[in-house]
C-alpha cells in the first residue's frame, strides 16, 4: 500500500503556492474524484477533464479556503465541476447514465416551480437538506449520499449495502417521500 502524504501537509502545501500540492493530491485522490465525475458523467474522457479541473479550482480556492475535511472538499468540487459538464452537454437532450434517473427522482420532491437560485429560499433548502441527511441513520445516510452525491447506480449501492435493490428502490423512495413531508411542513413546496 502507498503511503500518502497527510491531507494537512497537502492543504499547507497549497498555502505555500507549492506545486507539488496538485501532484500529491492527485497521487491520492485522483481515484476517488474519478469515480465521482464517472458516476455522473459516464464518459472517461469527460470524467478524466473534471477531475483535472478539480485540481485547477482547488488551486485557485487554496487559500483563502482551508477546508476541514480535505477529501470532502475535493469531492464537492468535483461533483459540481461534474455536474456543470452534464448540464452543458445535456442541455438539448436526456442521456444515459444515472444523472437522468437521479433527477427524475429528486423532481418528485423538488420540483422545477421553484427558483432555488432566489438566496433565501437556497439556504432554507440547503439547512433542511442538513438536518435531513444528519438525522437519518448511518445505514439511511450512506445510502442517500451514495445516491444523491456520489450518483452511484442502485444496483452498486445494493451490493454495497444490507439491501436488496428492490428493497432499496423503496428505501429511497421513503426517504424521498420523508424529505416532501419536511419541505412541505417548511413551505417550500
Amino acid at each position: 500500500m502507498k503511503d500518502f502524504m497527510d491531507d494537512k501537509d497537502i492543504i499547507k502545501l497549497y498555502f505555500d503556492r507549492n506545486e507539488a500540492a496538485i501532484k500529491e493530491t492527485d497521487l491520492k485522490y485522483r481515484p476517488y474524484c474519478f469515480r465521482i465525475s464517472n458516476n455522473i458523467l459516464r464518459d472517461y474522457q469527460s470524467a478524466e477533464e473534471c477531475v483535472n479541473d478539480t485540481y485547477l479550482e482547488t488551486w485557485r480556492t487554496i487559500p483563502p479556503q482551508n477546508p476541514n475535511v480535505f477529501k470532502l472538499f475535493l469531492a464537492k468540487i468535483t461533483r459540481n465541476l461534474s455536474l456543470d459538464s452534464y448540464r452543458k452537454t445535456h442541455a438539448q437532450k436526456r442521456g444515459g447514465g444515472q444523472m437522468p434517473l437521479i433527477l427524475d427522482e429528486l423532481g418528485e420532491v423538488v420540483s422545477g416551480n421553484y427558483d432555488l437560485e432566489e438566496e433565501v429560499i437556497y439556504r432554507d433548502l440547503l439547512r433542511i437538506l442538513n438536518d435531513f441527511v444528519n438525522n437519518l441513520s448511518d445505514e439511511d445516510k450512506t445510502i442517500f449520499l451514495q445516491r444523491y452525491f456520489y450518483a452511484m447506480p442502485l444496483k452498486e449501492i445494493a451490493s454495497n449495502s444490507n439491501y436488496k435493490y428492490n428493497n432499496l428502490v423503496t428505501r429511497l423512495h421513503r426517504l424521498r417521500k420523508k424529505l416532501r413531508e419536511i419541505l412541505e411542513s417548511e413551505g417550500l413546496l
